[in-house]
């Protein structure tokens, strides 16, 4: 890295680096021998190789001048250095560019750290001059864009906040942006010019980040920019939901869904609508032909209500009994409505476990999905995972690995959400990946008169891996 991002043609560049190698999972410094550093250009034309020596502490530092006449752009710098098991590379850049420094400073002032669906957006550009003066009269245009964000109140976060369910089986959606405000003006006698951007909205029910950005022109063309940002909530309030039992839900067992209102700065809001339902998913499935003459799988995600509670919002969770009676997918959907009729929606996904057969989403892959029951875990835990298998049983291997096999033993899979349980040691610090092989033999299916070629019973593999994280916590 070098001292400092940009440097002007002429001046002198210092660069240092650090070099570490692993090795079974432990880093340690490498003290011997020579670094090579070779810097290029904008055009990838080299300006210089440097051969600093490594130090006792595994560093290296290496300076050189940029040219009176160099290239403006962003140079970049690639070192490389042979380690134990191997050479090691590292890069780096830094931007040689012709500058001046500023005469004045520009603020955007007066956005709040938050708005809600429906209030307005203003704020305030300010430019001023580095020796105190105001500077009226000067060029202004200024841009709102937003994108969206995902938020989590403060002081919650045993609860699940907005629709996540894409961490589990839906497809994340695209972040979304656009600029539904521009406009241009000139400052006043203060230095001032008044921003008014409309009305913030939160399409879609998500959050919303909107920026105000503004650049400010002097009298010898010089521009600065500035920017701020407020974070646009689709109520004044969102609905948080957890369950109350840790680990999988279990099929025929009762459980308990709690749901909080809670204010953006993670104050507890009472009184306040909330309508929860739960709904089980499942994944119809079919061959189709595709225009190449090639058949491949079809899923069609499908949702039936099973269960749900008409809540108040209160200091503490308001509580829902439910029942799941099947194993599968669940979605706990919280919707809240604040005092003004906003709505904000809650999608809180969990799994139920047990005998009885689930018709998860299938493609035409080997993947094998793996879920475990905890996003982390410390030593001594037991982790269990659900296996998702596309049959009704199955012979498996499961394998925990990092930097090599530590652990394997061969089970056997019964039903679409069978469980298998990995004792987590010491040595699991700071994480493992639990592998399993599931085998399926030829079974005697009657093959599809419209696809001659496939073989529906033919012997199949598929192969799952799930990162463990495990934190000790003191």
């Amino acid at each position: 890295f070098a001292e400092r991002g940009i440097y002007r043609p002429g001046e002198k560049v210092h660069l240092k680096g650090l070099v570490r190698q692993r090795k079974l999972g432990a880093l340690s410094a490498l003290t011997r021998g020579k670094v090579t550093v070779a810097v290029a250009g904008p055009r990838g034309k080299e300006l210089a190789t440097l051969e600093p020596r490594l130090t006792g502490f595994g560093t290296f530092s290496a300076e050189l001048t940029v040219p009176a006449d160099a290239d403006l752009g962003t140079y970049s710098a690639h070192a490389t250095v042979q380690g134990e098991g191997g050479e090691l590379t590292y890069d780096a850049s830094f931007r040689v560019e012709e500058y001046r420094a500023p005469q004045f400073q520009v603020d955007v002032v007066g956005l709040p750290p938050s708005l809600v669906a429906g209030e307005a957006v203003s704020g305030q550009v300010r430019a001023r001059y580095l020796f105190g003066g105001a500077m009226p009269g000067a060029a202004v245009r200024w841009a709102v864009t937003r994108s969206t964000v995902d938020f989590q109140p403060p002081g919650h976060d045993a609860f699940s906040f907005g629709a996540h369910v894409w961490g589990w089986d839906d497809g994340e959606p695209e972040p979304s942006g656009d600029v539904p405000a521009a406009g241009q003006g000139e400052t006043d006698a203060a230095g001032v010019l008044a921003v008014n951007a409309g009305t913030a909205e939160a399409t879609g029910g998500r959050t919303w980040s909107y920026v105000l950005e503004a650049e400010v022109a002097d009298v010898n063309r010089q521009r600065l920019a500035n920017r701020a940002a407020v974070t646009v909530h689709p109520a004044s309030a969102y609905a948080g939901v957890r369950r109350r039992e840790a680990g999988f839900a279990e099929a025929g067992k009762p459980a308990t869904l709690e749901v909080v209102a809670v204010a953006p700065g993670g104050q507890r809001v009472e009184k306040l609508t909330v309508a929860l339902e739960v709904k089980r998913r499942e994944w119809k499935w079919i061959r189709k032909k595709g225009a190449g003459g090639e058949w491949y799988t079809d899923s069609e995600v499908k949702e039936e209500k099973v269960g749900g509670c008409a809540l108040s919002s209160a200091a503490t969770p308001a509580e829902c009994a439910f029942t799941p009676k099947e194993p599968g997918l669940y979605v706990a959907e919280a919707t809240l409505t604040d005092e003004k009729g906003r709505k904000q929606t809650t999608k809180m996904p969990f799994y139920a476990v047990g005998s009885g057969w689930v018709s998860w989403e299938r493609g035409d892959t080997s993947r094998l999905d793996l879920v475990p029951d905890r996003q982390k875990y410390e030593p001594g835990d037991t982790a269990k995972l659900l296996v998702k298998s596309p049959w009704p049983e199955a012979e498996a291997i499961l394998t925990v690995e990092r930097e090599g096999v530590s652990a394997a033993r061969r089970v056997k899979l019964a039903g679409a959400a069978a469980t298998l349980e990995v004792p987590i040691g010491e040595d699991a610090i700071p994480n493992v990946f639990v592998s399993v092989v599931a085998v399926r033999g030829r079974q005697a299916v009657k093959a599809d008169t419209a696809d001659a070629g496939a073989d529906p019973g033919r012997p199949e593999v598929k192969v799952g891996y799930a990162q463990l994280r495990v934190e000790k916590r003191s």
